[in-house]
């Protein structure tokens, strides 16, 4: 590697030479803030006592095996966004040059950095883009502001933002402030040099990628332009269109390969970790295996896109129940419903199976959500469902039986809320307050059940039928008890809720005249409002009665398996982040990054997972708040109160249960371990300390 200062204009017009930016980088992403910071710095620099403007480095390989004619191509490891972004700057300087008259201008900024004079077709473009962003940049060369592009483009945003920054008054600031400036070219020979080992350094002081971009170059970056192209056209391409939201063009490749990691290995990875779990599990030896992973990740993402856009399932009846499990925000379940959707893909499961697995777990989890059980223990469920449900088939199971088997079988925070539950927490729950998607599914879902026309509830608004803030005249219709009963145990329960397209007309009138009004409750061809209709006054006596209306519509809809369960078939390990308080109990065994270990005390579970992480990455704890906390020391004060967790430190482990746990989660929340550790405890006669 070879490495020096270097002046930035002069290095832009090197004649014979073409800048390349290879597939496997990330799209053109500068928006106009950083425009702005670079043209404000540029115009600082234009002033006479500044000598210079540091803007950083650029990284190329020099390689015959890219050499594909007589100019000299640079493969542009780091760099991208700066040689791309300073192309658009001189190509609105041309386009003011034009309008100043400035003809020795216009011929030097086209000669010099916008093109090779002395060449044809792809070597004739200084900047060689990825695919899509050189057809927009040869538009803007051809056509300059009057370039019309259909899609959003950050190319097209920041050439606008510099033709209207650069005015006659600091038309010549500029100029002689990009004379200024200087980077550190660093330059790499491929048999000699580590270009992957270098880009890792790179985006470890501060290059901004993804998880995705970085997976993307560690797959593509040692490759030949050949196959890389290959790779990239083939694979890698559709693989980032699958995982997009496409009304809101949101990129979910991080989502998508940290599911796919789940699925493949049982584990979840911290998101901030997907790239290196990746390089961790595919350790690639040849460009077959790439392939074949790239085949399998094309494969997933195709399932993944119909997760992200219900609409693009073709089958009716499956779309309805994907659009259902999107309003009900359940990723957490991505990676068992990919294998189930690759089951149904590869007819391992018909259609109707398939649809049942889309209700059972959407019963599973919206029974949960009404309970209020905490949603972490969802991530060790969903990981490993899928090989459980394999593990537990035989001949006397078949899949959808055996789902709900495994779902029944999880007991305390992982359980399946049964209807006796469902109902005690249903009757009193603020569901007005929920999230919107959530609320709208309730209704939804409640609506149009069995119903054969069902409607767009995007048409509806809720109303209260006890209003929020209810006219004097209810007061007069219900005594001083029940109209504070309405007010502070019903107003946003499900009873006392609606749906309508008339909230305005209605607004807080009292009951009589919202059900008798044109276009009232008794006009309604809605379920929701068929028993309102009839009810001659609205009191927690008829709230109550339609409450039951609901509750038993409720049981149809979110169906709870009636499976016989034994006590050997349950699962009683509690996440820690699940255990309210350990008082009184003793630890039998612990799961621990997958490892059962069976220990005496809680103590113990302290030790255990303060020697594992500190081993796994120690600059966490020394000199760190956690440390701190952890009163972590190179000196064993006391025997009883501190325990060793590597050859020079130790930890204070003299606590209380409850205590003990407290720090353990502040260690694994460090980490973002919070999948990692599960306890199955027994009764102890004291507290052990």
């Amino acid at each position: 590697m070879k490495a020096e200062p270097k002046n930035f204009e002069k290095f832009l017009k090197e004649t014979d030479t073409q800048f390349i930016i290879p597939v496997y980088q990330r799209n053109y992403d500068w928006k106009i803030f950083h425009c702005k910071q670079l043209f404000d710095d540029i115009i600082k620099a234009g002033n006479p006592d500044i000598k210079s403007h540091f803007i950083g480095s650029i990284v190329f390989i020099t390689d015959s095996e890219y050499q594909t004619g007589n100019i000299n191509e640079l493969v542009i490891i780091d760099g991208q966004q700066r040689i791309t972004t300073f192309t658009l700057l001189w190509l609105a300087i041309l386009e003011k040059a034009t309008e100043f008259n400035n003809e020795r201008l216009i011929k030097t900024i086209l000669k010099k950095y916008i093109i090779n004079e002395d060449f044809d077709d792809k070597e004739k473009l200084k900047l060689r883009p990825t695919a899509n962003n050189n057809k927009i940049l040869q538009g803007i060369i051809k056509e300059g502001q009057n370039f019309e592009y259909d899609e959003f483009s950050n190319l097209i945003e920041n050439y606008s933002f510099f033709l209207k920054s650069i005015t006659q008054e600091n038309f010549d600031l500029l100029l002689i402030g990009i004379r200024k400036l200087l980077f550190v070219e660093m330059s790499l020979t491929r048999d000699v040099d580590d270009p992957q080992r270098i880009f890792e350094s790179l985006n470890a002081t501060g290059l901004d990628l993804s998880e995705a971009d970085k997976i993307r170059n560690y797959i593509l970056i040692d490759l030949s332009p050949k196959i890389q192209e290959d790779f990239y056209n083939n694979y890698w391409q559709e693989i980032e269109r699958n995982a997009k939201i496409l009304n809101t063009n949101q990129d979910k490749v991080d989502e998508f390969i940290r599911d796919y990691l789940t699925l493949s290995f049982k584990e979840i990875s911290n998101k901030n970790k997907v790239y290196q779990t990746f390089k961790e599990r595919f350790n690639f030896q040849n460009n077959q295996e790439k392939e074949n992973e790239l085949i399998k990740l094309k494969k997933y993402s195709k399932h993944y896109n119909k997760l992200l856009n219900p609409q693009k399932e073709t089958d009716t009846d499956i779309k309805k129940e994907l659009e259902l499990i999107q309003l009900l925000e359940i990723t957490v379940a991505y990676p068992f419903l990919l294998q189930i959707y690759q089951d149904f893909n590869n007819s391992s499961i018909d259609k109707k199976e398939f649809i049942k697995i889309l209700k059972i777990i959407q019963s599973f989890v919206f029974r949960r959500f009404v309970l209020d059980l905490r949603t972490a223990a969802l991530n060790k469920i969903f990981k490993n469902l899928y090989s459980d449900i394999i593990k537990t088939s035989n001949d006397k199971f078949n899949f959808i039986e055996t789902l709900e088997f495994e779902l029944r079988r999880k007991t305390r925070s992982q359980r399946f809320p049964n209807n006796e539950e469902i109902k005690n927490e249903l009757k009193f729950k603020d569901f007005y307050n929920v999230t919107p998607k959530k609320r709208k599914y309730l209704l939804l879902q409640l609506e149009n059940f069995e119903h054969k026309e069902p409607i767009n509830i995007t048409d509806y608004t809720i109303e209260h039928i006890f209003p929020q803030n209810p006219d004097k005249e209810w007061q007069l219709k219900l005594n001083q008890l029940e109209y504070t009963k309405m007010q502070d145990k019903y107003l946003n329960t499900i009873s006392n809720l609606t749906l309508t397209a008339y909230n305005s007309e209605y607004s807080n009138k009292v009951f009589q005249i919202k059900r008798d009004m044109e276009k009232g409750f008794k006009e309604s061809h809605l379920f929701l409002n068929k028993y309102i209709a009839n009810c001659e006054k609205w009191n927690t006596e008829t709230l109550n009665e339609r409450f039951e209306v609901i509750y038993q519509r409720f049981c149809k809809i979110w169906e709870f398996p009636e499976l016989e369960i034994t006590a050997s078939d349950t699962i009683d390990e509690q996440n820690l982040f699940e255990i309210s308080d350990p008082t009184g109990k003793k630890a039998e065994y612990i799961i621990f990054y997958k490892e059962k270990i069976p220990v005496k005390t809680n103590k113990e579970i302290l030790e255990i997972v303060g020697r594992k992480m500190f081993n796994l990455e120690p600059k966490s704890f020394v000199g760190t708040k956690l440390g701190e906390i952890l009163k972590l020391s190179t000196k064993k004060e006391d025997d009883r109160k501190y325990s060793k967790i590597s050859d020079k430190y130790f930890i204070y482990t003299w606590h209380s249960s409850k205590e003990i746990l407290n720090k353990i989660e502040l260690i694994l929340t460090e980490f973002e371990w919070y999948n990692e550790l599960y306890i199955k405890f027994k009764e102890p006669d004291t507290e052990i300390e």
